[in-house]
């Protein structure tokens, strides 16, 4: 199925007046990234722009990355949208490589660490990326170093997340720690929502899942201009956490509360939602606002 030439290319990503497409077939087993014009996707025989070949790369390199669209996962960067993050996995297993894809060159960029200016994690591991804006990557990756067991909790995912922004920190170890969730706890997951109002207005804000247990979800969001961290005055038995619309939050139940059924869909504005997390926040901590403070908030 994965490989038939008759397949609808599945559009992966929308920016900037391109569509883009991971497509696999008999000739390209590992996979082919490109991409076109919406006008142009229309069209019975779509002219495409190759961007990265998985097989000609994996030759040229010696490498064996599987190139399947579970493990190569791609993201433009924009607002400019001159390069896109791009992880690869040794061998197809759920460890993956990050880099950083630039568009005019069709090469990867020369990592921060080796003297230029691009993201690279050569250290095969699971993890969980996120782009705040071009320069900016929210990264849960394993620390080597961290403590005993590696920077990961008890389901081995990283339980540390970093801020790491370009040419201020040379690579992801070095980063701005956001914060840490217990061993016990499952794994991280960041989330930018991005949206763009008809004034012209955009809303970025970032959502964080400390995720206690696989059907739990304990929602935080961070202010990166301040590294302030804000648990959100949710459940843990949530359904769809990252559910923020424009000015809405919008929460599903996992069972009953609140004189609400289970499997309601709730909505609220989300500055309400905030206000009130803040207050229950403060009140914990008697005003503490530090991120290393509320951290503590966040996963307890």
């Amino acid at each position: 199925m994965l490989t038939r030439k008759d397949k609808i290319p599945y559009i992966g990503h929308e920016e900037c007046g391109y569509v883009y497409n991971f497509w696999q077939d008999e000739k390209n087993t590992r996979g082919l990234w490109r991409r076109t014009t919406l006008a142009e996707y229309g069209q019975e025989n779509t002219k495409w722009e190759q961007l990265f070949d998985v097989d000609a790369y994996n030759a040229k390199e010696g490498s064996n990355y599987a190139g399947d669209s579970a493990w190569c996962w791609q993201a433009p960067l924009g607002p400019d949208y001159k390069s896109a993050l791009l992880t690869l996995s040794p061998g197809g297993n759920d460890k993956t490589h990050l880099f950083e894809f630039d568009f005019a060159t069709k090469r990867f960029k020369t990592p921060m660490d080796q003297g230029g200016d691009g993201f690279s994690i050569r250290d095969a591991a699971k993890m969980r990326i996120v782009a705040y804006d071009q320069d900016t990557l929210y990264v849960s990756t394993p620390l080597p170093e961290h403590d005993e067991w590696g920077g990961v909790t008890e389901s081995t995912y990283a339980r540390v997340l970093k801020l790491w922004r370009r040419g201020v920190q040379r690579d992801y170890k070095s980063a701005e720690t956001v914060l840490e969730i217990p061993r016990c706890f499952m794994w991280i997951d960041p989330e930018v929502d991005v949206w763009k109002y008809a004034n012209g207005a955009e809303t970025r804000r970032v959502l964080i899942d400390c995720r206690p247990s696989f059907y739990k979800h304990r929602i935080v969001l961070h202010d990166p201009s301040a590294n302030e961290l804000t648990r959100l005055a949710l459940p843990d038995e949530i359904d769809t956490p990252y559910m923020s619309y424009f000015d809405y939050y919008l929460v599903t139940l996992r069972d009953a509360r609140w004189g609400f059924p289970a499997d309601s869909l709730l909505v609220c504005y989300l500055d309400d939602l905030l206000e009130v997390s803040r207050r229950l926040q403060a009140a914990k901590l008697g005003a503490a606002t530090t991120a290393a403070t509320t951290t503590a908030a966040a996963t307890t």
